[in-house]
C-alpha cells in the first residue's frame, strides 16, 4: 500500500486501522478477516474524511470497498470463486442490505453509466481510494462492471448453487454487520466464547429433578418415565440432527427438552441452547422456570415486551441493548418464532446480525404446530439445511406435531417420544365429546352453569372476542366475583393480571373463565371441566391441556360443540368432515393419538404441495423470500389499529415527557454515541407502551386521536376511559363489530 493509514479515521476521532484491526480480529474465519480488511476502504476518499467526518456532507463508501476489494483479488490473479463473490456482496450491501439477486448484480454491478448516475460520488471516491491504495491513477472501474456484465452465467452458477449457498451469504454479512456495530459501540474486537455452564446447568436440574422425584405419585413417576425414554433414545440415535418429542401437555416437556439440550450440549460441543416458542406468555413462563433452576443471569429472555437485559452495571444501556439483541454474550435464549425466523428470513441489518450465533448451537422449536401449514415444508427444508451448514441440532417438540418430519431427511431424524405416553392409563386425565345441542350462545350459558352448579370450575373458550363478550354477559347475571372474561381486547398487563389472579384462585376456589383461544398455550391453569366451540383439531388439544392438567381428578370432559363463529381459522384448518365424527365418538386423552396422526396427515394432504419460499431462496432473492414470509407467517388482520390505552391517570404523559427528552437528545447533540444512547431508550420506551396497546377495529377509533401524529396508533385518554375500555370487559365499544376475531 502507498498510503500511511494511520492518518485516516472510520469514526469522528477515531482509528480507521483500529477499527478495520478490530473487527478482522472478532471472528477466526479468513474470509471474514479479508472482508473486514476492505469494507470500509471507501471510508479512504477526501469527501468521506473531510466531510461526512465533520457531518458537512453525505457520501457512499460501501459499493466502493467492494470494487477495490474486486480490484485487488483482481491484481493478485485469484481465480473467481463463490467466497470472492461472497465477500463483494457482503462488502458493497453491508449498509445498504441485503437485496434480490437481479437487483444487486444487475442493476448495481453491471452498468457502469447507471452506476455513477445513482451514486454521483462513486467515480470521484473510488478514483482517490485506488490511488491512495495502489497508486493507480484513472482507475478503470467501468471494465469491472463490463466483465461481470459478460460473466453473468457464470457468477450466476457460481452463486445460486447449491441451494445453501443463500445461508452462506447470510452468515457473511451477518457477521461483518454484527462485528461493525460491535466494534463502533465497544471500541474492541469481539471474542466469541462458550457461555454455557454446561456442567453446573446439569447438576442444578438433577437437584429439581430429584425434588420432583421426593413428591412421589403416579403422575411423578410417570413424568421421571417420559425423561429416562427420551434421554435413552437420543444416545441409542445422538449422530442424529433432529430430535422429535410428541407428548401429551402437561408430562414436563419444558424441563425435560432443557435436560436434553444440555446433554447434546455436553457430547456436541455446543455454545448455544436457543428454545423458540410462539407467544410471549409461553416465552415468559419458560424463561422464568430456567431461571428459577439456572439462575437469572444464566438466561436471556428476548421478545418485543422483554425489559434489556443488565449484563454489567459498568456499561450504559446501549450496550446492555445492543448484547440483548444480538444473543451474543448468552449461552441460553428464550425468543419467539418471530425473532427466530427473522433472523433466518428477513432483509432488515437488525435481524440478520444476529444469524451467525445460530452456528453450533441446539435449536428448542417448541409448539410447532403453529408454524403455518403453507410454510411447514419450507421450514423443513430450510432447517434440514442448516442442521448440516451450520452445525445445528434441533428439538422439534408439540402435543401435537405435525407432519413436518415428512419434509426433513429421514437419515437425520430420531423420534425420541414412545406411543406409550400417550396411551397410557396414566395419561388419561381429560375425555373429549362433541354435543350438538350447544349451537348458540344461550344454550352455551345454560351448559356452563350446569358445570359451574355441579361444584366444578369451568373453561369456556370461543373463537371470537363478539362471542366470548356474548357469553360473558349472558353468565354475568349470575355471578359476582367468581366470573372472568379473557380475550385479545385486553392489554397485555391486564391479561398478566387477570391470569396470575385466577392461578391463585384455582384449586381453593370455583371459578369460570370465559376466553379466546389467548388461553390455550403456554397456560398453566389446571380447570375442573371445558367448553370449546369447534376449532382446528390442534386448538382443541390445547384447550384439553388446561383441563384437570395435574390429574388430580377422575378423566373430566371437555366438551366441544358446534361452531358459532369460525372466527380467525380458516375452513379448510378446520377438517369439519373428519374431526367431528371422531370427537362424536368420544375419545380419552389415551385413544388420541393415532386420531392426532390422522388429523395433521389429512391437513398436509389439503394443503399446496408447492413450496412458498424454496425456489426464491435457491434464486438468492433476499427481499422476496423476506417479504413472501413475513406476508405468510404474520398475516396482518385486514381493518384492524392499535390502540394506547391510558389505564390510569397520568401515563400518557409520563411517556410523552420521556419521548420529547429522548428526541431533544438525539435532535440537539452531534455526538454519535449519545444519539445512540438516545435511540435505545426510544426502543425501551415504546417496548413499554406496547404493554398498553391493543388491537381493534378502524371502525372504533372514532373520535380518537392519533398518538403523537403516527398514522398506525391512536390514543384513547383516561379521561374517555369508560366509553372504550374497562377492566372487566376489555375494549367493549365492538360488542356488535363483526371484526371481533
Amino acid at each position: 500500500m502507498s498510503v500511511n493509514l494511520s492518518e485516516y479515521c472510520s469514526h469522528p476521532g477515531y482509528p480507521y486501522e483500529k477499527h478495520i484491526g478490530n473487527i478482522a480480529d472478532s471472528f477466526p474465519d479468513p474470509l471474514h478477516k479479508e472482508i473486514a480488511h476492505f469494507h470500509d476502504a471507501g471510508k479512504l476518499s477526501d469527501k468521506f474524511q473531510n466531510g461526512v467526518l465533520k457531518g458537512t456532507t453525505k457520501t457512499t463508501h460501501a459499493l466502493e470497498g467492494a470494487f477495490v476489494y474486486f480490484a485487488d483479488c483482481c491484481k493478485q490473479k485469484r481465480p473467481l470463486a463463490r467466497d470472492v463473490l461472497t465477500a463483494f456482496w457482503t462488502i458493497a450491501a453491508h449498509h445498504t442490505g441485503l437485496d434480490d439477486y437481479r437487483n444487486f448484480w444487475e442493476s448495481r454491478c453491471t452498468d457502469y453509466e447507471e452506476l455513477v448516475y445513482v451514486l454521483s460520488d462513486f467515480e470521484e471516491n473510488l478514483a482517490q481510494v485506488m490511488e491512495r491504495l495502489y497508486g493507480l491513477s484513472n482507475f478503470p472501474a467501468g471494465n469491472i462492471c463490463e466483465w461481470f456484465d459478460e460473466n453473468k452465467e457464470q457468477i450466476a452458477k457460481l452463486l445460486k448453487e447449491p441451494f445453501g449457498n443463500f445461508f452462506i451469504i447470510r452468515e457473511s454479512f451477518s457477521r461483518l454487520i454484527f462485528a461493525d456495530r460491535y466494534e463502533a459501540i465497544f471500541k474492541e474486537s469481539f471474542h466469541d466464547m462458550n457461555m454455557l455452564d454446561t456442567p453446573s446447568y446439569k447438576d442444578k436440574l438433577k437437584v429439581v429433578f430429584d425434588k420432583f422425584s421426593a413428591k412421589g405419585g403416579t403422575l411423578t413417576e410417570y413424568r421421571n418415565a417420559f425423561r429416562e425414554t427420551i434421554l435413552t433414545n437420543y444416545y441409542n440415535s445422538k449422530g442424529k440432527r433432529f430430535f422429535i418429542v410428541e407428548a401429551p401437555t402437561g408430562i414436563g416437556k419444558t424441563l425435560t427438552a432443557l435436560d436434553l439440550a444440555l446433554h447434546i450440549t455436553k457430547d456436541k460441543k455446543k455454545k448455544r441452547i436457543i428454545t423458540s416458542l410462539p407467544m410471549t406468555s409461553i416465552i415468559d413462563q419458560t424463561q422464568m422456570v430456567y431461571s428459577e433452576i439456572l439462575g437469572e443471569d444464566a438466561v436471556l429472555k428476548d421478545h418485543y415486551l422483554a425489559d434489556t437485559k443488565n449484563y454489567d452495571d459498568h456499561i450504559d444501556i446501549q450496550k446492555n441493548d445492543f448484547l440483548m439483541n444480538s444473543w451474543a454474550n448468552d449461552g441460553i435464549i428464550v425468543t419467539t418464532f418471530n425473532r427466530l425466523f427473522n433472523a433466518l428470513f428477513s432483509v432488515s441489518n437488525s435481524d440478520i446480525f444476529k444469524f451467525w450465533t445460530l452456528r453450533d448451537s441446539v435449536v428448542i422449536l417448541d409448539e410447532v404446530q403453529t408454524i403455518p401449514r403453507v410454510l411447514i415444508q419450507d421450514v423443513a427444508r430450510v432447517l434440514d439445511e442448516l442442521s448440516f451448514l451450520m452445525n445445528i441440532d434441533f428439538i422439534v417438540m408439540s402435543a401435537t406435531v405435525p407432519e413436518i418430519k415428512r419434509f426433513l431427511a429421514p437419515e437425520k431424524i430420531a423420534v425420541l417420544s414412545s406411543d406409550r405416553f400417550f396411551q397410557d392409563e396414566t395419561n388419561n386425565r381429560y375425555i373429549l365429546q362433541y354435543d350438538e345441542n350447544i349451537p348458540d350462545t344461550d344454550s352455551l350459558i345454560e351448559a356452563v352453569m350446569r358445570a359451574y352448579r355441579g361444584h366444578q370450575s369451568v373453561l369456556c373458550v370461543v373463537n371470537t372476542k363478539k362471542t366470548a363478550l356474548q357469553v360473558y354477559k349472558g353468565l354475568k347475571k349470575y355471578f359476582s366475583s367468581e366470573l372472568y372474561l379473557l380475550s385479545g381486547y385486553f392489554l397485555p398487563c391486564e391479561r398478566e393480571r387477570i391470569l396470575k389472579e385466577i392461578g391463585e384462585k384455582l384449586g381453593g376456589e370455583k371459578l369460570v373463565l370465559v376466553s379466546t383461544q389467548v388461553v390455550e398455550a403456554g397456560v398453566d391453569l389446571d380447570f375442573d371441566q371445558g367448553f370449546r366451540e369447534f376449532a382446528p383439531f390442534s386448538s382443541i388439544i390445547q384447550t384439553a391441556g388446561r383441563i384437570n392438567r395435574e390429574g388430580k381428578n377422575d378423566p373430566s370432559e371437555l366438551t366441544v360443540f358446534p361452531l358459532i363463529t369460525s372466527g380467525p381459522y380458516h375452513k379448510i384448518d378446520m377438517c369439519a368432515d373428519k374431526v367431528i365424527p371422531w370427537l362424536k365418538q368420544g375419545f380419552p386423552e389415551n385413544k388420541l393419538f393415532n386420531v392426532i396422526r390422522q388429523y395433521f396427515k389429512n391437513i398436509i394432504e389439503s394443503s399446496n404441495p408447492d413450496p412458498l419460499l424454496l425456489q426464491d431462496i435457491k434464486n438468492l432473492n433476499y427481499k422476496t423470500v423476506s417479504n413472501s414470509f413475513r406476508n405468510n407467517f404474520m398475516t396482518d388482520t385486514p381493518f384492524y389499529v392499535k390502540v394506547f390505552v391510558e389505564i390510569c391517570p397520568g401515563l400518557y404523559e409520563q411517556f410523552d415527557e420521556e419521548r420529547k427528552m429522548l428526541l431533544a437528545g438525539l435532535n440537539d447533540s452531534d455526538e454519535l454515541s449519545r444519539k445512540m444512547r438516545c435511540k435505545v431508550r426510544l426502543r425501551k420506551m415504546m417496548n413499554k407502551l406496547s404493554k398498553y396497546i391493543i388491537n381493534v377495529s378502524k371502525f372504533d377509533v372514532v373520535g380518537l386521536s392519533n398518538l403523537w401524529d403516527l398514522d398506525d396508533l391512536y390514543i384513547c385518554f383516561y379521561d374517555h376511559l369508560t366509553d372504550y375500555y374497562n377492566v372487566e370487559k376489555g375494549w367493549s365499544v365492538s360488542e356488535s363489530s363483526s371484526l371481533m376475531f
